[in-house]
């Protein structure tokens, strides 16, 4: 597994945003299947419906955009993934006394990192400038769309 995304560009994916058009893009020049693990399934179903409850979205685009999660998966263009959870944690616990000090990543920028390494990803694909520079100081090659 070479791509790890996280939610801000998922999101950009499957919902217009200002980052949808440099989103698309970038999956145009790396056409590859995407992994989607439980907990990023679960923070993408989430980030849609509270764009639904702010009323970013309509609840017909709300509706849309979970179904096109739903067909990427059925299609193989997202990768429904299972990395071992224990492993992931003990992964986040390092991530967390080697880095955040330093850089003030939030607990969900640091899961986001550890499933990347968990799933064996080479390359980190993410919005948040943030979450990018854990990414980048654990050795994962980041990609700002």
């Amino acid at each position: 597994m070479a791509y790890y995304a996280d939610t801000s560009f998922l999101v950009s994916l499957y919902v217009q945003d200002a980052g949808s058009g440099r989103a698309h893009a970038w999956l145009a020049k790396n056409p590859v299947a995407l992994p989607l693990t439980e907990f990023g399934r679960t923070e993408l179903r989430n980030a849609i419906a509270r764009l639904a409850f702010t009323g970013a979205i309509t609840a017909h685009q709300h509706t849309a955009a979970w179904q096109m999660v739903e067909a990427d998966l059925s299609q193989g263009r997202l990768l429904a993934v299972s990395p071992s959870w224990a492993g992931l944690f003990a992964r986040a616990e390092l991530l967390v006394a080697e880095h955040t000090a330093h850089l003030g990543t939030r607990t969900l920028d640091v899961l986001h990192v550890a499933c990347a390494q968990s799933l064996g990803a080479r390359d980190f694909v993410s919005f948040d400038s943030r979450q990018n520079s854990l990414a980048r100081a654990a050795g994962l090659a980041w990609h700002l769309p």
